[in-house]
């Protein structure tokens, strides 16, 4: 997973992106402290994803890329 994500960010900055957000389940706490250790943050916006019939509540997580 590591890897993975750091080129992803990778990337996006070789790309001249400025900011990433991604979605995250509220209530996976191992995946939310997997991003949070790489410098994501939670930026206060949550909803609920409907999925199968499921409500899921998930908050957004922003990365600066500069």
């Amino acid at each position: 997973g590591s890897a993975l994500i750091d080129e992803g960010v990778r990337q996006l900055r070789a790309e001249g992106f400025m900011r990433a957000t991604l979605w995250v389940l509220e209530s996976n706490t191992p995946t939310r402290d997997f991003y949070e250790r790489r410098g994501w943050m939670e930026d206060g916006t949550s909803k609920t994803e409907m999925w199968d019939g499921f409500g899921l509540a998930v908050v957004r997580y922003g990365l600066a890329l500069n």
